[in-house]
Order: C-alpha cells, then structure tokens, then sequence
C-alpha cells in the first residue's frame, strides 16, 4: 500500500527524511498503566481496602487504554515527510488535513 507521501511526490521530487509523530504520545497511557499496576499491588497486599484498590486499578487500567488508543491512532495517521522541495505534513484517516 502507497503511502499519502509517496502518492503526492511530483517528478523528480525525492524524499530527503519521513516520520510521524513523537512516541511521547504514549506517556499518559504509559503513566495510568503504572498506577493501575501500583493500585493493584498495593490492593493485594491490603486486604482490608482491598475493593477500594480494585476500583482504582480498573478505573485506571480503562483510562490507560482510553488514553492508548487516540495516542496510537494520532500516530498512526500522521506522516511528515522533508523532501528536496517541500515539508509534508499528512494529518487523519478520513478526512485528511495536509499542510504543504
């Protein structure tokens, strides 16, 4: 499958870098996946608040993945691309916003 960059590419015209966006994205995903975990820990070792910590963990585990998969997408349907001529910038899936 071609990607948006090579598609757009005039004659002649090479690609000099290419690459999306920063996996810094992935650190608030990265941060609640660490505090469901700690919450899980911590509630198995405390059997007194334990459903307390339960709740923690899966409240946390579900903004993890709620954070994860925009982060994932946003990555996925970004592409930057330097060429000899031109800065490339493809933003989205289906509406796509490019920046020339």
């Amino acid at each position: 499958m071609m990607s948006y960059v090579d598609s757009i590419l005039e004659p002649g015209e090479h690609i000099r870098y290419r690459t999306t966006v920063s996996s810094t994205v992935y650190f608030p995903a990265l941060l609640l996946a660490v505090f469901a975990f700690g919450f899980l820990i911590v509630g198995a070792n405390h059997r007194d608040t334990e459903e307390f910590f339960w709740f923690l963990t899966i409240v946390s585990a579900i903004a993890a993945i709620g954070a994860f998969i925009p982060a994932w997408f946003r990555r996925l349907t970004t592409e930057i691309a330097v060429t000899d001529r031109r800065i490339i910038l493809k933003r989205g899936f289906i509406r796509r916003s490019p920046s020339r």
